[in-house]
């Protein structure tokens, strides 16, 4: 009888830190608005990493001029390194300019800050 107490807790204790446990933090309260503003975000560096990838240094201003980061790594922002022939492909090379886009929460009770960087042409 013990041993079937003990199990039926462990059970039940498994459940309860399984549903209670929110592992990314992220707050999702349904319907949100956000205020968007789009930054350029300008290629400074392109590292080799190996003979498939490399991480893309970007700097990013607002539209006066000022800085608003002073380097953003595409593989700290993704996850990931970039493959060589995406970047071959879309003619990446320093000098660029892409999207790095600023959602910032209005109404809702949503993520409050989302940061975005893209490689599509800042325009």
């Amino acid at each position: 009888m013990n041993v079937l107490k003990y199990r039926n807790y462990l059970l039940l204790s498994f459940l309860v830190s399984l549903f209670s446990c929110k592992c990314n933090h992220t707050i999702d309260g349904g319907s949100c608005t956000y205020d968007t503003k789009i930054y350029p975000a300008m290629v400074i560096n392109i590292e080799t990493k190996d003979s498939l990838n490399a991480d893309i240094l970007f700097k990013i201003e607002d539209k006066t001029g000022n800085l608003y980061r002073d380097s953003v790594s595409w593989n700290m922002e993704k996850k990931e390194y970039a493959l060589l022939s995406m970047i071959k492909k879309d003619s990446v090379e320093v000098g660029n300019t892409y999207q790095y886009i600023i959602m910032e929460i209005k109404t809702g009770h949503c993520t409050p800050k989302i940061e975005i960087l893209k490689l599509e042409k800042y325009q």
